[in-house]
């Protein structure tokens, strides 16, 4: 692109940016809801792909400065309720909160990171990443406010905080492109480590690595689980985060749950202690550093106010929270997990048509194609041809050198007709 055809696009991004503006397209100030149709997978029917939010736009909001601070309630909350809890840091930082308006069961599971789609068409459930989800909020996002890029951040409690800590370490497999400066879980309930035992006792997802068992989620092509994507670069990737634990000291009334969640401490506040000093341990053993923010604020107990707001020192003029959040220097994450994703140059043809699929994925140097026929392909970029109509799910699974794999799918993807039809 010349300097002048870059002149005038920026020229026309700003007179369209600040039209929409103008004419009301973009959050008004002060408090506000709002909801975002998430598109759906072909062939998906989700239980509800309708997601709410509730949005807090400060006075001194910058139309092209101004970060987005993601916000997670956790169980019992909402959007409107943490956005109260974080109304006076946003004001301070001039930043949009988005609120999400998350049940404790449902579409996007606090304490799974995860979506779950029924697929009606072959009675299959599957887990997804909660990160297809927000990918689309953010995009709905900066749509709205008229701009092509926002830095963003994002907090969690309690649920909520499990919930961050999940979605940052399924985003190396499964990125949501959001340009993420920082994210915290701040009193979660427990965590999930980056391991397939702690302390001798077996940590299954959610706890930690152990892939879920994909037999009781119906028929599916792949046997292995979504989360089967976890290796050692998945681990490494997640300790170089731009991530973060909060934690009140006085969050100690004890704790009874599943034993991979006791072995990690019998209250929040030990958890949260022994998380982060395993992850620091454990990114030595895996050959990096952590680079984590870590930070307790004293005498809290389990109060999200109290968490967000206190301060060290009186004449402080930011509070604990958010000098974690946005005061930690943002650092960049080199990818070196698999990340799979494919698509096909048509989706609807008549038998015997050939239908042209190209490989996307990165970090990968093999590969297993599934046509949905029976049929497999080891080729990086295949052609192929249906020979019987019908509705088609394509898989694509992707390996590196060291045995590690993420796959992708997309149910329903092809149709295939004897005939081109109206």
């Amino acid at each position: 692109m010349t300097t002048i055809k870059r002149t005038i696009w920026i020229c026309v991004m700003f007179i369209f940016t600040h039209i929409q503006i103008l004419f009301g397209q973009s959050y008004p100030i002060g408090l506000s809801a709002d909801s975002v149709l998430i598109p759906e997978i072909p062939g998906v029917f989700y239980p509800d792909n309708i997601l709410t939010y509730s949005i807090y736009k400060p006075v001194a909001y910058d139309s092209l400065l101004s970060p987005i601070l993601f916000a997670i309630h956790g169980t019992g909350g909402d959007g409107a309720n943490v956005i109260s809890h974080l109304q006076d840091i946003a004001d301070r930082r001039n930043a949009l909160i988005i609120a999400p308006n998350i049940a404790s069961s449902g579409c996007i599971r606090p304490q799974e990171a995860v979506y779950i789609y029924l697929d009606t068409l072959n009675v299959c459930n599957i887990l997804g990443p909660g990160t297809l989800f927000f990918k689309h909020l953010y995009r709905h996002v900066i749509n709205k406010e008229g701009r092509s890029i926002i830095p963003s951040y994002m907090i969690g409690f309690s649920s909520g905080g499990q919930f961050v800590s999940r979605y940052m370490l399924i985003r190396q497999a499964y990125p949501d492109s959001i340009p993420i400066q920082m994210a915290v879980s701040a009193d979660a309930y427990f965590y999930t480590f980056p391991t397939d035992t702690f302390n001798s006792v077996a940590m299954p997802w959610k706890c930690g690595f152990i892939p879920i068992d994909y037999s009781s989620f119906g028929y599916c092509i792949e046997s292995d689980s979504l989360f089967n994507f976890f290796c050692n670069e998945d681990a490494v990737q997640y300790y170089n985060e731009n991530y973060g634990v909060l934690i009140g000291t006085a969050d100690v009334q004890p704790l009874n749950d599943a034993p991979c969640a006791m072995i990690q401490g019998t209250n929040r506040f030990e958890r949260a202690q022994n998380f982060y000093a395993f992850c620091d341990s454990n990114a030595v053993n895996r050959g990096t550093t952590l680079k984590w923010g870590y930070a307790e604020v004293p005498g809290i107990g389990h109060d999200e106010f109290g968490l967000y707001n206190t301060k060290l020192l009186p004449t402080d003029s930011s509070s604990i929270a958010e000098t974690l959040l946005f005061d930690t220097p943002h650092h960049s994450v080199l990818s070196i997990a698999p990340v799979v994703g494919f698509y096909a140059d048509t989706t609807n043809v008549i038998i015997n048509t050939p239908i042209h699929f190209t490989n996307t994925s990165f970090n990968t140097i093999g590969y297993t194609w599934f046509f949905g026929d029976g049929t497999t392909s080891n080729l990086v970029n295949p052609v192929y041809a249906y020979t019987t109509p019908g509705n088609y799910t394509v898989q694509l699974n992707g390996y590196n050198a060291n045995g590690c794999h993420a796959w992708n799918e997309i149910r329903h993807y092809i149709t295939v007709t004897n005939s081109t039809g109206i």
